[in-house]
């Protein structure tokens, strides 16, 4: 058993990072999921989005206080 073939497309910018998850095993692409990481060098976001009623989530991660 062949297991499905997934395609990952990343996009960065200067201050996030796109992504999207493909399933390439059909004639075309079917988009599975997609999200961002927006925000970093200041509060970042993490946000996903699934296709086809999965859920979406969207979070803050703790801010991370450096030494000086």
């Amino acid at each position: 058993m062949t297991s499905p073939a997934r395609l990952l497309v990343l996009n960065a910018g200067s201050s996030s990072l796109k992504f999207a998850l493909y399933d390439s095993g059909g004639a075309s692409l079917a988009n599975i999921l997609r999200g961002q990481i927006a925000g970093i060098g200041r509060d970042a976001t993490f946000s996903v989005r699934g296709v086809h009623d999965a859920p979406s989530h969207t979070a803050s991660p703790p801010t991370l206080a450096l030494p000086r």
